[in-house]
């Protein structure tokens, strides 16, 4: 799989898949070496500027790993951003409509009046892209949420514990839905307009889910469960207990679809992706904090 984080927060979350050989990982930002898998940009003086003079990668981009598609991660917020949609726009001439975006949503409290302004420019234009049909799918990520499934964290290496977080849930939600489960229901099949997707995070034992971003109208929900092996074996209640969980996780209206996979950890665990057509508030959705 091709990879590729652009700008500050991008080329930080993608950093973090580079140990796993599942992933060509490509970086694009300011102040990287200009080499294989990384390409320089030059610095702007503010996000209309970048808008202006986008890097030209046609080059860069045919020196990538051949493969099908690619996932394109980036923030919002930063002035960077600006450059996003005609970056965007290069890659889908190689990669049409196999393009899968994560896009981070910064905790907008915290963000300039100017940032703000980008941050929503990309992320409903993105959304609407997505839905369209240009993008296989968007995914949104809210560091918010993705702080309040981690828990408290120290101010030291901050940033740094939460993209490891969430390359971890990224890498093994990827990891189940392409390896061999041990038992699973049927697969919901997604209307083309469903591209809208979040993750999420599932505690087996106290049937309790956080999705990583406040998803609004859910229509799909796939759950991925790791479990252990002795539990497997000899747990004649686990696939009733997942089922309970499901059925009262998901909602009216949500259809569901699962996978259990045996794993060697002492402990199981479990992730979920849900599904929506609908584009996505901003900011108000954010009041829900």
């Amino acid at each position: 799989m091709n990879i590729v984080g652009f700008g500050g927060a991008g080329c930080a979350f993608v950093s973090q898949l580079e140990k796993h050989s599942q992933y060509n990982v490509y970086k694009i930002d300011k102040g990287l070496p200009r080499k294989g898998n990384t390409y320089p940009i030059s610095a702007q003086s503010s996000h209309e500027e970048y808008e202006k003079n986008p890097p030209k990668l046609s080059q860069f981009i045919s020196r990538m790993a051949k493969s099908k598609s690619l996932v394109f991660v980036f923030a919002g917020g930063g002035a960077t951003s600006g450059a996003s949609l005609q970056v965007l726009e290069q890659f889908h001439k190689k990669y049409p409509k196999t393009i899968d975006v994560l896009y981070i949503k910064p905790d907008v409290s915290s963000l300039s009046k100017v940032a703000k302004m980008q941050d929503k420019i990309c992320y409903r234009v993105l959304q609407e892209y997505a839905r369209s049909g240009v993008f296989r799918s968007i995914m949104l990520v809210s560091n918010p949420h993705v702080e309040t499934a981690l828990g408290n964290l120290p101010v030291k290496n901050y940033y740094e514990n939460m993209n490891s977080y969430l390359a971890y849930i990224f890498h093994m939600t990827n990891v189940f839905k392409n390896t061999e489960s041990v038992i699973s229901s049927s697969t919901v099949d997604k209307e083309p307009h469903i591209r809208i997707c979040t993750l999420g995070i599932v505690d087996i034992e106290k049937k309790e889910e956080k999705l990583l971003f406040p998803l609004d109208k859910p229509q799909i929900k796939d759950y991925y469960y790791g479990i252990t092996s002795e539990r497997i074996e000899n747990d004649n209640t686990l696939l009733t207990s997942i089922r309970e969980h499901i059925s009262e996780a998901s909602g009216e209206g949500v259809a569901s679809s699962y996978s259990v996979h045996q794993t060697s950890y002492e402990a199981d665990f479990g992730y979920v992706v849900a599904w929506s057509s609908n584009v996505q508030a901003f900011p108000d959705i954010y009041k829900s904090l």
